[in-house]
């Protein structure tokens, strides 16, 4: 997998944040334009929050006005800042994984499959399948799961794995 990087200016340079009482995600801050980034994956996490503090709002509303109801509404301010933290987390981007220049040499030499009649051969070793492929059993439109992009491309698109002209 790639490196991060931000999506509003490019930068390859993400600063790690420290974690904080309030929240135990972290997120990132791009080097180079300042802007705040949440982490991948963190969304769950705060429609969480938001969805409780939507709740402890809600209670707290209904509690003001009774005798020893969370503080006479200060339950419906605390929901309301969960409510509201949750909210702008939710507004921040997240970083983009950047893959690097793909070639079958930088790619993970096992876990190679090749789709053949419809069904899946593998895995194979990356010494494996250029065997097959310059014996004409991969052409370039077949199939092929690089392991290194985590997804099924055409043969003739990974650098390498083909035999070139002066090869066949």
């Amino acid at each position: 997998m790639g490196g991060l990087s931000c999506p509003r200016c490019g930068a390859d340079r993400l600063d790690r944040l420290a974690r904080n009482e309030l929240s135990p995600v972290r997120g990132y801050r791009c080097a180079r334009c300042g802007r705040r980034l949440r982490d991948r994956g963190s969304a769950p996490t705060y429609l969480a929050v938001l969805a409780v503090g939507a709740g402890v709002t809600a209670l707290g509303v209904g509690a003001a006005g009774e005798e020893g109801g969370l503080g006479r509404g200060a339950g419906a301010a605390v929901g309301a800042a969960c409510v509201a933290y949750a909210a702008v987390e939710l507004t921040r981007p997240v970083p983009r994984v950047s893959r690097p220049a793909r070639t079958a040499d930088a790619a993970s030499a096992d876990g190679w499959y090749y789709a053949r009649g419809g069904a899946r051969v593998g895995p194979l070793g990356l010494d494996q399948l250029r065997r097959l492929a310059a014996a004409g059993e991969v052409a370039p439109n077949d199939m092929v799961f690089e392991p290194g992009a985590g997804a099924w491309v055409s043969a003739g698109t990974v650098p390498g794995l083909l035999p070139g002209p002066a090869d066949r």
